[in-house]
């Protein structure tokens, strides 16, 4: 089975109606892989519900990992206002909620977005130094 399909396994385990949380959360989980498969508009369609459902449940870690998704669709759809107010939402949450750690990890592996200007400034100064210094090259070859 591919890593789609089990995840729609999961997620058809899941009947909304009787673990609306597990669903939302599998159905992160297939977003995510729709996104690596460069399916960006499904993974907006089930990325959007999810959203919704972890903000109106005040489950602001799914949150942040649902809004940080959408950011990242919809830069590669090029729709960068709506980037950038997802990317707002995720900053807020990480700094409010203290979810430093895995926005980190979230930065250094996407730099492609997180190295944008509009969106570095959102960024408070101390992360803002860390994306940028990871992109600059060191003088070691790879590997080392």
């Amino acid at each position: 089975m591919t890593p789609r399909q089990l995840v729609r396994k999961s997620i058809d385990a899941r009947p909304l109606e009787k673990d609306e949380i597990g669903f939302h959360t599998a159905s992160l989980a297939s977003a995510r892989i729709k996104i690596s498969q460069g399916d960006h508009e499904t993974a907006i369609q089930e990325l959007s519900a999810a959203l919704e459902y972890f903000r109106s449940h005040t489950l602001y870690y799914y949150e942040a990992q649902a809004s940080l998704a959408l950011a990242v669709c919809e830069f590669k759809l090029d729709r960068e206002p709506q980037m950038v107010e997802h990317l707002r939402r995720v900053v807020d949450l990480a700094v409010r909620y203290d979810y430093e750690y895995w926005l980190k990890r979230e930065i250094s592996g996407n730099l492609e977005l997180f190295s944008r200007e509009e969106v570095a400034e959102l960024l408070p100064a101390d992360w803002r130094a860390q994306s940028i210094g990871a992109q600059e090259p060191t003088s070691q070859p790879a590997g080392i």
